[in-house]
């Protein structure tokens, strides 16, 4: 007499529950190799980010220097450059901080200080208005473009602040 069932006979409990435990195992193997390239992934940004920014500060450092006629700017951008370079230094120092620690809290803490450094060299810019535009038009769009960008800089402070206060999980990671 054979002990082994047919493809239609049911599987007995222990069978049942090792082949969910089984599944389960799979399951958080493939969830940590996700969450492990997720914040490789991360982390890459940060990397990235910091690049950037370091470029920027070159760039915006020498954009007289440079003479650029499409920019049209006025000597009255080195009125500016102090909160640019301000913003600049201070996402490098954000995205460092979040490469070595990186939790979600923590992020949307970084992008609140980030946020209101980028709010006050946008409004730097607006309200010194470095640049000398022939057209009134092109002028009224870039002052248009300005606030536009101070909005969206306070919505998005608003959105950080809500995703840090209202966690479900408190400030755990």
């Amino acid at each position: 007499m054979s002990t082994e069932k047919g493809p239609n006979e049911q599987k007995s409990v222990e069978e049942r529950a090792g082949d969910l435990a089984e599944a389960a195992n799979e399951q958080s193997k493939r969830a940590g190799r996700e969450r492990a390239s997720s914040v490789g992934a991360r982390r890459f940004g940060y990397i990235v980010a910091i690049i950037v920014n370091v470029a920027l500060l070159y760039v915006f450092n020498n954009l007289l220097k440079w003479n650029l006629p499409l920019l049209n700017l006025t000597e009255r951008f080195t009125d500016c450059l102090w909160a640019i370079n301000l913003s600049l230094l201070a996402a490098i120092v954000g995205n460092i901080l979040l490469l070595g620690y990186d939790a979600q809290w923590f992020k949307s803490l970084v992008q609140i200080v980030l946020n209101c450094f980028g709010l006050l060299s946008a409004y730097t810019l607006y309200r010194v208005f470095p640049f000398d535009f022939e057209m009134i038009l092109v002028e009224q769009a870039v002052r248009i473009a300005l606030l536009v960008a101070m909005f969206g800089i306070v919505v998005g402070t608003v959105v950080e602040f809500f995703r840090l206060f209202l966690r479900k999980d408190g400030f755990r990671q």
